[in-house]
């Protein structure tokens, strides 16, 4: 059933009702090439490309003409170059490795235009169009899903369902990027770079140096660009998850949602450090201790009834652990990659207040039966970065070092020292490296932590001091006094 009034047609195979795009893909074909060919205005021919891409097009000689219009318009910029309506249709025939077919096929999309109006077409039927895309994929996904649900239950199966009802989501979740004829891109961000920053554009991390070094902060809900991909990299024993721990906890505290996926260790292990840095920034802040410094021992012992000073203090703080507990999010065990991206968006998607995702540690994930690591790694860490960009939250993401640090006498980390792939240094936004000077020099401060930055692309590189208390489970500031 058809109605060639309307881009609503749908048709009936195979017991399942769909949207046909045919319509829709002749007539925008023949609207570019009216409006490049006849009218003479590449201005509007390249609007109307803005957004659209081959993948739109179910009928693949409809792409090839698609594809040759696209590269048409791009050389027409250039007036040493003469483009055709004949060249282009010779193109897309050379592209498809069949001839004969593009003119009969242009002449049908030329008759589908009619009358165009460019503006109408960006704000309201290309967005339908994109509706009518979805659903193929939509019905492939959810069915694929229904066929996993009816075999015997286990993990793995669970995992691959969950894979497809998220890709269900992200795709009912994906919007057109058509651009409106009116808009200009450009220009949008010369005035916005004028603006100050919202105050919610960066949300502090307590640490002077770091916050310097990501321009004031972590992305907050109003940065114009968050997303970050932050590498803290260490040896062992240098207090990889001890800062990504106060990082994520200062940031919770300011009522920001924040998930941390470890791989290392079980909540409870996470929770007893948590609880112990927490005590001793609330003691920073009032600038005294009672009854001496709460340690990771005395919690995960069970022994804080021996200490009645301090158990009354941790009774006492129960509000803000409270406030702690509503915003930190632990999650334990061995993932895939492809698993953590899916819960951050889902994550995400239900809680709009998360700003930060830490991941401890990169060489911990589940790379399956793949036996090239280096290759595992690196589309896990893309992966990663590509979906901190999408939903602008920044990512922490730990990694270890290789061993050839070891052999030199300079013991502070660089990006050749990243372990497993180049790809990490090339898709992280800003790498850390961490050094405990004690570790090899025990006349070093035992409480000196450097953090090397090894790679900024926003900003500068350059190294920093905080102090580092492994009883306390904290981070301070070197000009703090310890307790």
């Amino acid at each position: 059933m058809t109605d060639s009034n309307s881009s609503n047609w749908i048709r009936v195979a195979d017991g399942l009702t769909d949207w046909d795009t045919t319509w829709d893909e002749q007539r925008f074909i023949g609207a570019v090439f009216d409006a490049l060919f006849l009218k003479k205005n590449l201005a509007l021919t390249t609007r109307l490309l803005i957004g659209i891409d081959e993948t739109w097009f179910n009928d693949p000689q409809h792409r090839h003409l698609f594809l040759a219009v696209f590269e048409a318009a791009t050389l027409a910029y250039d007036p040493e170059n003469r483009v055709t309506a004949t060249g282009v249709l010779d193109a897309a025939e050379k592209a498809s490795g069949a001839t004969g077919w593009a003119r009969d096929v242009f002449s049908q999309c030329s008759e589908r235009a009619g009358v165009f109006e460019p503006v109408k077409y960006l704000q309201e039927e290309a967005p339908l169009w994109w509706e009518k895309l979805k659903r193929k994929k939509l019905q492939t996904r959810l069915s694929r899903a229904d066929q996993l649900l009816g075999l015997p239950p286990n993990l793995n199966t669970m995992q691959d369902v969950r894979d497809y009802l998220s890709a269900a989501i992200e795709i009912v979740d994906q919007e057109p990027t058509c651009s409106s004829p009116s808009s200009n891109p450009m220009m949008d961000s010369y005035r916005k770079f004028l603006e100050p920053l919202p105050a919610d554009a960066l949300i502090p991390t307590g640490m002077t140096g770091m916050d310097h070094i990501l321009g004031g902060g972590l992305s907050g809900p109003g940065a114009p660009a968050g997303g970050k991909l932050i590498i803290i990299t260490a040896r062992p024993g240098m207090g990889k998850t001890q800062v990504a721990i106060n990082l994520a906890m200062r940031t919770a505290l300011q009522g920001y949602k924040t998930v941390m996926w470890s791989m290392e260790m079980q909540p409870e292990q996470i929770h007893a450090r948590l609880f112990c840095a927490l005590d001793f920034m609330e003691c920073h802040k009032a600038g005294r201790t009672i009854g001496g410094k709460m340690t990771y021992g005395m919690v995960s012992s069970g022994k804080l009834s021996d200490f009645p000073q301090i158990k009354a203090r941790y009774v006492a703080n129960e509000p803000q652990t409270q406030a702690l507990a509503d915003t930190f999010t632990v999650i334990p065990g061995t993932h895939t990659a492809k698993g953590i991206t899916n819960t951050m968006r889902l994550f995400a998607r239900d809680n709009p207040d998360t700003r930060l995702f830490v991941i401890d540690h990169l060489g911990l994930l589940d790379t399956g039966s793949n036996p090239n690591k280096a290759q595992t790694i690196g589309e896990a860490t893309r992966l990663i970065k590509t979906t901190a960009n999408e939903l602008g939250i920044d990512v922490l993401l730990l990694s270890q070092l290789n061993r050839s640090l070891e052999q030199r006498q300079e013991k502070m980390p660089t990006l050749a020292d990243l372990r497993d792939s180049g790809r990490i240094e090339e898709d992280a936004d800003v790498v850390c490296g961490l050094l405990r000077p004690h570790y090899y020099d025990p006349e070093a401060d035992p409480n000196e932590l450097r953090v090397g930055i090894l790679k900024n692309r926003q900003g500068r590189q350059g190294d920093f001091n905080v102090c580092i208390d492994n009883d306390a489970c904290a981070i301070y500031e070197a000009f703090d006094s310890p307790l």
